[in-house]
């Protein structure tokens, strides 16, 4: 189907002058509203929205975003440094005993810098995008290899059921479990875990990892080179690999993981489909939500979304219901529909579907939805802990992802700018619509207390989508300043450079991305999710004991234990009680970001903050073993 004239209402709709002051509005709306909620997301997000609009409206004009500078002689000199700094890294890391310290973060932040000026000496397009990956890769496998276990919460229970394919050989072991209906990341690392004759944690590296890096990376490739051009496409991979979301969802492996791979092919089939009307695009589009009914619901509801998202551009873009809307519209929202009715919540055995209980949560989530409802405006008032969420974190967990917002931002407003010098504004229309309707559930929701969608999990969804926007808006910044400085042709890539660099180190840098060893660490949520080796022997010590005669318990995020300590708040010795339990006292509990249960007036919250149990008088406890940084106690009110 043509798409190429719109609407003469949407065009006067994607004004760039009217949406620059539209954002700036909302821009400014959020920050009020961050002076009655204040936490990073109210404050750095319309920040980015607002700086975005105004620094469009001060360097717009009509000078073409294209290729950067061709320098070929630079190409092999910066290979050259690529892999000295990569031999580096794993020497280092060798040496830190498979540890990220921050020399080896400096030498991850250089080699995607270096995949930067590769790309801008407009090197050649395959060994640019072996350089991503491999760029992407190394993060994600020193990250994943320093701790003894896993990576995340979610994880271990996942790889139970994954080992229990590779122990029977059958998929009994879902037989009453909740994924006994989205079995499909499980077998597919069974079958990894076989094939190659490996561990769980390796197998999940060999199909997993590469999955939600390849897939993804080459899909805003080919998207952004069909719209742009390939450097400016080589770009958009290398920001979305660096990401802090990529970065997570690559080395905490779970069906999610899996669930992104699969939406890259979601959007590349769907864009196609809609640009082209290949029936063969339909039937990979169909392919793919097939794939993931079996993977992951929330997936599918968020390339449900997508589908909204691109019917509402469509729609507003041509002010009519075309035919191929209304076919994927339906089919899609039939997918959801069988999918959550068939569903059982909690597994076969489950006494209501997935829809039931989802459409359940969310009616109550709208007639409860206040922001007086939130954790932290019903939480006690103190510094020394915090509850969990957005509350918990400090501002430059966030500078990363405002960084991609506010260049995204940019390359929208540029693209309808320019929009004279491409086909039409029907793509950057649907990709910025369904941004927004991405954002409004990722963001808004959560604010009024509705989050039984998990928004958390949406970012690296999303981010697919910011940075075809953000690598032209890049471009755009360092283009327009580059004009009004000296040598101009060289002013340029030096600046795209420079504007890399803080968005490598506070992408890779954040917590999020970096949770086997946080180098952002500053907040509550810079939460170290890995194992170290005195964890992993305290663990083993701790499971000869029967849980089922005593009741082992830690802070939230050890996995050896199947309880949180809880205390009332302000009362340390209530962590004592009649009933014995055995305390996993690891060295981490003492630092902010771990996690344990209060109780107060209002109820109990799981709380961020250092674990008081050494306050805890000694007749209430005994040390059962030690090995010099963890202890296991045993506590019991005397």
């Amino acid at each position: 189907m043509n798409y190429a004239q719109p609407h003469k209402f949407t065009q006067q709709l994607t004004n760039t002058t009217f949406l620059s002051a539209v954002l700036i509005l909302i821009g400014v709306s959020g920050l009020y509203f961050s002076t009655i909620i204040r936490n990073p997301y109210t404050v750095l997000y319309p920040s980015a929205l607002l700086l975005g609009a105004a620094f469009f409206l001060l360097l717009r004009n009509r000078q073409t975003v294209g290729n950067f500078t061709h320098n070929h002689d630079s190409g092999k000199y910066v290979l050259i440094g690529f892999l000295l700094v990569l031999s580096l890294l794993v020497v280092q890391y060798y040496q830190a005993g498979f540890w990220r310290t921050k020399v080896v973060f400096y030498l991850t932040f250089s080699l995607y810098l270096l995949v930067g000026l590769y790309i801008i000496g407009d090197g050649r397009t395959s060994v640019a995008l072996l350089l991503v990956c491999v760029a992407g890769l190394t993060t994600r496998v020193t990250a994943l290899h320093a701790s003894r276990e896993y990576i995340g919460v979610d994880i271990y229970g996942h790889t139970y059921h994954i080992q229990s394919i590779v122990a029977d050989g059958t998929l009994n072991t879902f037989a009453a479990s909740k994924y006994f209906y989205a079995p499909m990341y499980h077998v597919q690392a069974a079958q990894g875990q076989m094939l190659f004759g490996v561990g769980t944690k390796e197998a999940l590296t060999l199909t997993t990892m590469l999955s939600v890096v390849i897939v993804p990376a080459l899909v805003v490739f080919v998207l952004t080179n069909r719209l742009w051009n390939r450097q400016i496409a080589l770009l958009a991979s290398l920001l979305y690999i660096g990401s802090d979301e990529a970065i997570n969802w690559g080395v905490h492996l779970i069906p999610t993981s899996l669930g992104i791979a699969l939406f890259s092919i979601s959007l590349l089939s769907l864009l196609l489909y809609y640009v082209k009307g290949d029936a063969r695009m339909f039937g990979v589009f169909a392919g793919s939500i097939a794939a993931l009914m079996l993977t992951h619901q929330i997936s599918l509801f968020i390339g449900a979304v997508l589908v909204i998202g691109f019917s509402i551009a469509i729609v507003v873009y041509t002010f009519r219901i075309p035919a191929n809307v209304i076919h994927i519209t339906l089919f899609t929202g039939l997918a959801v529909l069988i999918d959550f009715m068939i569903t059982g919540y909690g597994g076969p055995d489950g006494s209501e579907s997935f829809f039931q209980r989802v459409l359940g949560t969310f009616i109550a989530s709208l007639l409860m939805a206040e922001t007086d409802s939130r954790a932290e405006l019903s939480f006690p008032d103190d510094p020394t802990i915090s509850s969990g969420g957005a509350a918990a974190m400090a501002d430059i967990q966030l500078l990363g992802s405002s960084l991609l917002l506010f260049f995204a931002i940019l390359g929208a407003l540029y693209w309808l700018y320019s929009s004279d010098e491409k086909d039409s504004i029907f793509v950057p229309l649907c990709i910025g619509v369904s941004v927004t309707v991405l954002l409004v559930l990722t963001l808004a929701f959560p604010v009024i207390g509705m989050r039984n969608l998990i928004p958390s999990r949406w970012w690296a969804f999303t981010y697919i989508l910011l940075v075809i926007f953000a690598a032209p808006g890049l471009v755009f910044v360092a283009r327009q300043i580059g004009t009004i400085l000296p040598r101009t042709e060289t002013a340029v890539p030096v600046l795209l450079v420079t504007f890399l660099v803080p968005f490598v180190v506070f992408m890779g840098g954040a917590a999020v991305a970096s949770a086997d060893n946080p180098y952002l660490d500053d907040g509550f949520s810079a939460a170290r999710l890995s194992i170290t080796d005195t964890e992993q022997a305290l663990g083993e010590h701790t499971t000869e004991f029967d849980p089922q005669t005593v009741r082992i318990a830690s802070d939230a995020r050890y996995p050896y234990t199947s309880s949180t300590l809880s205390m009332d708040y302000g009362d340390p010795q209530s962590f004592a009680s009649e009933d014995p339990v055995l305390v996993a006292n690891r060295e981490y509990m003492g630092e902010k970001p771990a996690m344990y249960v209060i109780h107060f007036e209002q109820g109990a919250a799981t709380v961020h903050g250092r674990v008081p149990i050494g306050q805890l008088n000694p007749i209430h406890q005994a040390t059962v073993y030690d090995n010099g940084d963890d202890e296991l106690l045993w506590v019991e009110k005397s």
